[in-house]
């Protein structure tokens, strides 16, 4: 059952505690990333890079399971947290979305500037399973030889009717959507405050809907 795998994952899973390591990368444009890493045994182990779902962030309880399996299987790991989700909001206007692939892309090749010969593998769940999905697909032949190897885990490749299934009727329905709009909305107002003129902070506040 969709629900009980759902729910059962999030109230029962305990997530293992990692000696993640944090750092933040400046971008082009003037804004940051912030990106959590658990060392393997040398600087060159090859890397899983981890891509969260829609508000969620390298502390969710799936990315540190996925970075906790990799560390058994003597890889290294590496979580990025897409602009506002590290518990500090982004400095511009730009946040994320499904479809948003350059921070992604700047990641990557940042990863292989520092270690060319260091083997990659990509993961992406929900939201960010469709950003690595993209990402491959954008690419095409032109993958970086480095990523030698990809996974995407419960992604809304069908967007429109991803929405209209969480927006319908039901309590599973508002449930779910009733957690994403609890981040969503004081996000939106927080950064309507800093860029007044970005939308209509009133539509915002009466948002039942994604």
């Amino acid at each position: 059952n969709r629900h009980v795998m759902t729910i059962s994952a999030t109230v029962l899973r305990v997530p293992p505690t990692l000696p993640l390591r944090r750092e933040r990368w400046e971008l082009p444009d003037g804004d940051f990333l912030d990106l959590d890493f658990l060392d393997g045994p040398t600087p060159d182990t090859p890397l899983l890079l981890c891509c969260h779902g829609l508000e969620g962030s390298s502390r969710a309880g799936y990315v540190l399971e996925a970075l906790a399996q990799a560390r058994a299987h003597g890889l290294a790991g590496a979580a990025l947290n897409f602009r506002s989700c590290s518990e500090e909001e982004n400095r511009l206007p730009r946040l994320y979305h499904s479809g948003e692939t350059s921070d992604l892309a700047h990641v990557i090749d940042r990863l292989i500037a520092a270690r060319p010969d260091r083997p990659l593998a990509l993961l992406g769940f929900s939201l960010g399973g469709n950003v690595v999905a993209k990402y491959l697909g954008e690419r095409g032949d032109a993958v970086p030889e480095a990523v030698r190897a990809a996974a995407v885990v419960s992604v809304p490749f069908d967007l429109a009717g991803c929405s209209v299934s969480i927006d319908g009727p039901g309590l599973f329905a508002l449930l779910y959507r009733e957690r994403f709009l609890r981040k969503l909305r004081p996000k939106a107002l927080r950064k309507l405050q800093r860029f007044p003129s970005l939308f209509d902070g009133e539509r915002v506040r009466r948002a039942r809907l994604l």
